[in-house]
């Protein structure tokens, strides 16, 4: 599964057909969308890679990468915490 805010056709993502592989994607904006994500796969690990990285997109916009980058790692980790199986 895969998490996509920004949808890049010129990101690696797609130009080494990543998205191809993924089970389905998902928008980190929202924690409830980040949750029903989650909990409609059998999810087990979470492993977070995720941010905004592009340094021409950061530096047009610096206070949105900081608020996806730092909102998108919580809205995953929230999410993640409450649909936690243990």
């Amino acid at each position: 599964m895969a998490f996509v805010l920004d949808d890049d056709p010129q990101s690696r993502f797609y130009g080494e057909r990543i998205a191809e592989a993924a089970a389905s994607c998902a928008a980190f904006d929202e924690l409830f969308d980040c949750m029903r994500a989650i909990g409609a796969h059998d999810i087990e690990v979470v492993f977070h890679l995720g941010a905004q990285t592009l340094v021409g997109t950061a530096l047009r916009d610096p206070l949105g990468t900081f608020e996806s980058n730092i909102r998108g790692t919580y809205y995953l980790l929230e999410a993640a915490r409450r649909l936690a199986r243990w």
